[in-house]
């Protein structure tokens, strides 16, 4: 997504030029149609928080909380954020082993986190095991409230090669080696 001259890797960006305070800009995760505020009460209910000046860029940003997209419960009784984390493409090209850049791949998940995304969802499949791995260098010990959500019932061969296998026995050692 392209916000301004910035491109939002993780975060989304919003500057704050006062040539594009008039522009709107699309309604996204619980952000105001027009995000440019001077109001810091309502920019924090928005979870809206300033972030550092660019580098020369000239331009103020601003971050959302993952917090703004509202939350639900998944079984009554687990309350997540609704903007979450799909962990499958911080491996390999075809979803197939390490990524090429691994300490980014943790500065992704380990950023995720502080923006307030408090459910990722990974498989065993997605690397096959690197994304989980991934997932447990960057973040354990996890913090309280953090839910890595997983799934099985794929198997791998080589890149964007997926094999489902639905009988109970591949179910349950995917679930339990996810663990």
């Amino acid at each position: 997504m392209r916000t301004g001259r910035h491109r939002a890797a993780g975060p989304l960006l919003l500057p704050t030029r006062a040539a594009e305070a008039d522009r709107k800009l699309p309604k996204c995760a619980g952000a105001p149609a027009n995000r440019q505020t001077t109001d810091g009460k309502r920019a924090a209910r928005q979870g809206i928080r300033p972030a550092p000046l660019g580098t020369g860029s000239g331009m103020a940003q601003h971050t959302l909380s993952a917090a703004a997209a509202g939350s639900f419960a998944i079984g009554g009784d687990l309350h997540v954020n609704r903007l979450g984390f799909g962990a499958m493409r911080i491996t390999g090209p075809g979803i197939w082993g390490p990524p090429s850049d691994r300490g980014n791949a943790l500065a992704v998940l380990r950023r995720a986190v502080e923006l307030g995304v408090n459910i990722i969802d990974t498989a065993d499949s997605y690397g096959p095991d690197v994304s989980e791995e991934l997932i447990a260098e960057a973040l354990f010990p996890y913090p309280a409230g953090l839910v890595v959500a997983t799934k099985g019932g794929q198997t791998r061969s080589g890149p964007d090669k997926w094999t489902p296998v639905g009988d109970p026995a591949h179910l349950h050692a995917a679930l339990e080696g996810s663990l």
